[in-house]
C-alpha cells in the first residue's frame, strides 16, 4: 500500500523520535524512506525573556542554509542505510506544513511519519500545528509518534498489536485495507474496538441534548439504552471481524467497551507498549456514537504509541 515513508524533521532531538518507528515500518514493508528538512525562515533563539536572531545565521543565503540541512540529513541517512534501507534526502524552502503536503504529493502512496511535537518558539516548527495542517490538506496517511526522551536511532520499535477503533460507520472501515497490509507486514493481531457510552457519559450527553428546546425529548433509562446499543455493537463487531478476516488478517478480535472513546482507546494502547492505533479521521456523531476525528486527535496527543491517521473520504451523495 505504501511506496515511500516521508519523514519531516525540524533538526531537534524530539522530532527524531519518529525515526526508530519509521525504520521499523520501512523494514516491515520493505519501503524506502525519504528524510525531509525545511530550514526555518526566521530562526529565533531564546535569550532570557527575549527571542534573538543570531547574526551569523541571518547572514546565510538560502543555498547555505540548504547545504546545512543536507549535511544534517545525510548524517541521519547514513545510520539508517546501515540497517539495509533505501534512504533519500529532500530539502525544501518554505512553510513547513505546505512543503510537507507538496512533497507528499510528489509520489503516490506516500505515508507521512512525524513526531507530534518538535522545537518550540515563534520561528520553530510547532509540530502539533504542522501535523494538523498536513492532515487537513493532504490525502496521505499521517503516522504520528509522541516524542519520548531523546535516544539514539537504534533498534526499531516492535509492533505486536494493531488497535482499530470503529464506530459502526463505513467511514471508519476505510482504514481496513491499511490495517490488513500492516498486520501482514508485522505478522501481528488486530483488535477492533467499539465503544458505547458508560452510564455517566450517557446521562451527560443526554443532558446536553435535552437542553435548549421548548420540549425535551424522551431519554430512556441507561439500562434500556445500553441493552440496545450493546446488542447492535456486538452484531456490528462480528460483521466487521468477518470483513477484516476476508482481507487475509488473522487473528482478529472484537472488543466492546463502555466509556469515552478517546480515553478507552488511549488506555488500551498504553497497556501494551507494542501497540499501534490505526484510525479514520471522520465518522458518525450522535448520542450513541462518536466523532472519529476528535478521538483520533485525542489518541494521537495522549497515547504513547504510534497512531496512523487515515483521512476518510465522504461518500458521494446520491441525488
Amino acid at each position: 500500500m505504501y511506496s515511500r515513508i516521508l519523514v519531516p524533521l525540524d533538526g531537534s532531538d524530539l522530532s527524531e523520535n519518529v525515526l526508530p518507528f519509521a525504520i521499523t515500518l520501512g523494514q516491515a514493508l520493505e519501503c524506502p524512506i525519504a528524510l525531509l528538512r525545511i530550514p526555518e525562515n526566521v530562526p529565533l533563539y531564546a535569550s532570557g525573556d527575549f527571542e534573538v536572531i543570531p547574526a551569523a545565521y541571518t547572514a546565510l543565503s538560502d543555498e547555505e542554509r540548504k547545504a546545512e540541512c543536507e549535511e544534517y540529513l545525510e548524517g541521519l541517512a547514513g545510520t539508517i542505510r546501515e540497517k539495509g534501507l533505501e534512504v533519500s534526502t529532500v530539502v525544501r524552502i518554505g512553510m513547513p506544513g505546505h512543503e510537507i503536503v507538496e512533497e507528499a504529493a510528489v509520489s503516490d502512496n506516500t505515508v507521512v511519519a512525524m513526531a507530534s511535537h518538535g522545537r518550540s518558539g515563534i520561528s520553530r516548527w510547532v509540530m502539533g500545528s504542522v501535523a494538523d495542517e498536513v492532515l487537513r490538506n493532504s490525502t496521505s496517511p499521517l503516522l504520528l509518534v509522541r516524542p519520548q526522551e531523546s535516544g539514539e536511532v537504534a533498534a526499531g520499535t516492535p509492533v505486536n498489536r494493531i488497535i482499530v477503533p470503529v464506530d459502526g460507520s463505513a467511514l471508519a472501515e476505510q482504514v481496513f485495507p491499511h490495517v490488513a497490509d500492516l498486520a501482514k507486514a508485522f505478522n501481528t493481531k488486530v483488535d477492533l474496538v467499539r465503544v458505547t457510552a458508560s452510564a455517566s457519559e450517557y446521562y451527560r450527553q443526554s443532558a446536553v441534548y435535552s437542553t435548549g428546546g421548548t420540549t425535551a425529548e424522551y431519554i430512556p433509562p441507561y439500562e434500556e439504552f445500553s441493552e440496545a446499543a450493546d446488542s447492535e455493537a456486538q452484531t456490528y463487531l462480528g460483521e466487521a471481524q468477518t470483513r477484516m478476516e476476508s482481507l487475509g488478517v488473522s487473528p482478529v478480535e472484537g472488543h466492546l467497551v463502555h466509556g469515552q472513546p478517546a480515553v478507552v482507546v488511549a488506555d488500551l494502547a498504553q497497556a501494551d507498549s507494542g501497540s499501534m492505533v490505526v484510525i479514520a479521521t471522520h465518522g458518525r456523531s450522535g448520542i450513541g456514537r462518536w466523532v472519529l476525528g476528535n478521538v483520533a486527535d485525542s489518541v494521537a496527543r495522549h497515547s504513547g504509541c504510534p497512531v496512523l491517521l487515515v483521512r476518510a473520504q465522504e461518500e458521494t451523495q446520491k441525488s
